[in-house]
């Protein structure tokens, strides 16, 4: 079945809270994604001119409660998931040269105030007026003193009516709220009003206007700062609303979206200063302002709930609003709300299904592709023309990449640079054969070119593996036009990424992405891949799919082809940089150029499945190699030897010397086992029949076995000889056995041990298949 996005339309206040909290920390969007859904906001659709209908076309509404009730009286079906409190707070605003300046000034002013207009009432409005006339009557002025105008927004936001009323004169002060009031202050210049104690505090403040703002006299504390304990201060009851026809189309969905927003209400309480900006972005005012507008609290109610609490208050509302006529008609409020929403999104949060936001864990390129001109500013690619030259060239690239290593795995920080740089190299196509113009390199060679890297950075060493992967499906595989028009590419500097892992099947043989006939000459891809490392650095992405027979397919996409998605999700503990996300495959549109028959590699004895696990066996042994340099390192430069030992340094501590030498010898041997089997692949490629093939493959499954067992001890020994210090997080060590423990698991080596067992027991040489 052809994939479809479906897209999620929003319609939420522009005000903090934690719709705009979980939008910000981006878990919510990514969880979505790999669900098939994209959010889109109404309102940034209307503001586009993509969309000329109302508001009741989007499935999810975070707003006041009387536009949630409004909603519902016309008989519109929404349903209630949640509920919670916020304080917002009002400012009385008049122009920079007034001659107001205190409230008992206002009699005879003529006072703006902004309403919604659209076929209903706005009770904010109501509500700041009374609140507004209780106050001037402290300051000895009656509510008829001032003239009140009620400014309509029509197709205009709050904090553009307000202003324009200011600069033309057409009243003298507005009563603003929230970020609005800074909007407008920050826009036209206008003074907080300052007025008797029961508003400011009994210290005096001067404000004036610059062009950066409030400039505060001789105390941090002005006219906002002192609005926040005011009469002008107010409670709001706000809704988290769905479509019901959308919430009983996907409830699964609702679930989890209701829980990433009681995870991210739970992080802010952890995590308040990182809130507070989040908060500040989502509102559209500098962070240094927020506790002014909204105050401290409104981190404490940023959750929602249904207790009775606020369904009570709900229920005061309505009754408030039907007196008030706000309302078209009366309703049964309990048909309206769904308290199992919030406890099945509970459920989902104990039992781990959705993923616990944390502070720049959400890379931005979950929601947004890499730039275009990341893959067309660059170098040609440099041809490298030997074995020799190929090594030379690989030690000069590990040596420029060494030092950011640790930083990079620390923050996140994904290598675009680096990834540039290894194609300019010319290692890319070291692969491609002679006869198209590279130099062919020994599979000796390359095994040695992936340990070198890897031993200075083990994701960036994995980054090209499926890269040079499909170089040789292209080689066994292709037709001559397709390897001159790919090999040429890649010999330019054009990586592949890949498309080979999936999700969800018992069976790891059977494949749910497919390719089918579309027309004379074009075939339609659909699926999702999952694990698909290097792809976001790639300008290609193959991916393997089943055609309409059932065969194996490689299907090779340009980066911008239309339904091709890529989302940076890879959130594992070890080889954090390699950008292993996920790829969705929407209808996607290819020629038969860009199709290359896979199947065809097993109908006879192959040596691609040795050649593709070697790789991962020399990433394995780089990283052993990385985590033995540094250990030696720390314990000859950092290490304090035991009061046992009688030696000044712990380098020359005996127990300590053994313990090197058995790490050596085991590192010596992942080594040799490494190379001879890459010499047995070289041996298979010039010589290809059942025998040399079996050997091949027995030879690298025995070195992928061992380079584990060798990496996961080595990363652990670190610590053992270097000592408690050495587990100190500014030196980052245990990014080795996270790097190498991770990989390992790869492809597991329980059957790759069984193969090499059957044959020295049972002289069986292992299956003529894609990996043991």
């Amino acid at each position: 079945m052809p994939f479809k996005w479906k897209t999620i339309r929003y319609d939420c206040l522009q005000i903090p809270s934690v719709w705009g909290l979980a939008l910000q920390l981006g878990e919510l969007q990514k969880d979505l994604m790999g669900l098939g859904f994209r959010l889109e906001s109404v309102t940034d659709r209307r503001n586009s001119g993509n969309s000329s209908t109302g508001s009741d076309e989007a499935e999810i509404y975070y707003t006041d409660s009387l536009r949630a009730l409004h909603t519902l009286s016309r008989s519109n079906p929404i349903t209630i998931a949640g509920l919670n409190l916020l304080k917002s707070k009002s400012f009385i605003l008049v122009q920079p040269n007034s001659l107001i300046d205190s409230l008992s000034n206002l009699k005879g002013a003529v006072i703006g105030i902004s309403y919604d207009s659209e076929n209903r009432a706005d009770l904010r409005r109501i509500e700041a007026v009374q609140r507004f006339n209780a106050i001037i009557e402290q300051a000895g002025l009656q509510p008829s003193n001032v003239h009140w105008v009620h400014l309509p927004l029509g197709t205009t936001t709050p904090t553009q009516r307000e202003t324009l009323a200011l600069l033309q004169g057409e009243v003298d002060a507005i009563i603003a709220f929230g970020s609005d009031a800074y909007d407008v202050e920050r826009i036209t210049g206008a003074r907080v009003l300052e007025g008797e104690q029961q508003i400011v505090d009994s210290v005096s403040v001067a404000v004036q206007h610059t062009d950066r703002g409030m400039n505060i006299g001789r105390n941090t504390d002005t006219a906002w700062d002192s609005a926040s304990d005011s009469d002008l201060a107010q409670s709001g009851l706000f809704a988290f609303a769905l479509s019901t026809a959308w919430l009983q189309a996907y409830p699964e969905a609702a679930e989890r979206i209701l829980a990433h927003l009681q995870l991210a209400a739970a992080w802010a309480q952890k995590h308040q200063e990182d809130a507070f900006r989040y908060a500040a972005k989502a509102a559209g005012i500098p962070e240094s302002r927020m506790e002014t507008v909204y105050g401290l609290s409104f981190l404490n109610h940023l959750s929602l709930s249904l207790d009775q609490e606020h369904l009570d208050l709900l229920v005061k509302y309505k009754s408030n609003y039907l007196e008030q006529e706000l309302l078209v008609s009366d309703f049964k409020l309990d048909d309206f709300v769904d308290r199992k929403l919030l406890a099945s999104a509970q459920v989902l949060i104990a039992e781990g299904h959705v993923q616990v936001p944390l502070s720049n864990r959400v890379s931005s390129f979950t929601l947004e592709d890499v730039p275009v001109r990341y893959f067309e500013e660059r170098t040609e690619a440099r041809l490298i023309g030997s074995d020799e030259e190929a090594l030379r060239i690989a030690h000069e690239f590990a040596d420029e990449i060494r030092a950011g290593a640790s930083d990079r795995d620390r923050y996140r920080r994904l290598p675009f640079d680096e990834i540039r740089k290894l194609a300019e190299s010319g290692l890319l196509g070291i692969v491609v054969p002679k006869e198209y113009g590279g130099p062919g390199v020994s599979t000796a060679t390359l095994a040695e070119v992936f340990k070198i890297i890897s031993a200075a950075d083990g994701a960036i060493g994995q980054i090209p593996q499926n890269h040079h992967f499909f170089v040789k499906v292209l080689e066994l595989n292709g037709t001559v036009a397709q390897k001159r028009y790919f090999f040429a590419e890649v010999l330019k500097g054009a990586q592949f990424g890949n498309g080979l892992a999936e999700r969800g099947s018992r069976n790891g043989k059977l494949m749910s992405t497919r390719v089918t006939r579309s027309g004379e000459g074009t075939w339609k891809v659909n699926g999702r891949k999952y694990y698909c490392t290097g792809s976001l650095f790639s300008p290609w992405i193959p991916v393997f799919a089943d055609d309409d027979d059932g065969k194996r397919v490689a299907v090779f996409i340009p980066r911008q082809t239309e339904g091709l998605t890529l989302i940076d999700d890879w959130s594992g503990i070890g080889q954090r940089t390699t950008a292993s996300g996920s790829v969705i495959l929407g209808d996607i549109e290819v020629p038969d150029a860009y199709v290359v028959p896979h199947w065809k590699t097993f109908e006879a004895p192959q040596y691609f499945g040795a050649f593709a696990q070697i790789m991962h066996a020399a990433v394995d042994v780089g990283i052993a190699v990385a985590a033995m340099a540094d250990a030696s390192w720390f314990v000859r430069e950092k290490s304090r030897p035991s009061i046992q030992s009688g030696v000044a340094r712990a380098s020359e501590e005996p127990y300590l010397i053994k313990r090197f030498g058995e790490l050596g010898v085991r590192l010596q041997a992942a080594e040799a086992l490494l190379e001879k089997a890459a010499a047995a692949i070289d041996t298979a490629r010039h010589d290809l029949n059942e025998e040399t093939v079996g050997q091949s493959s027995l030879l690298v499954a025995s070195a992928k076995a061992v380079a584990t067992d060798v990496v996961i001890e080595v990363t652990n020994a670190l610590f053992e000889v270097a000592g408690t210090s050495s587990m100190d997080e500014k030196y980052n060590l245990d990014r080795h056995w996270r790097n190498g423990r991770i990989h390992t698991l790869h492809d597991p080596v329980r059957w790759k041990l069984h193969h090499v067992g059957n044959w020295y027991l049972n002289g069986v040489l292992p299956p003529n298949q894609a990996g043991l």
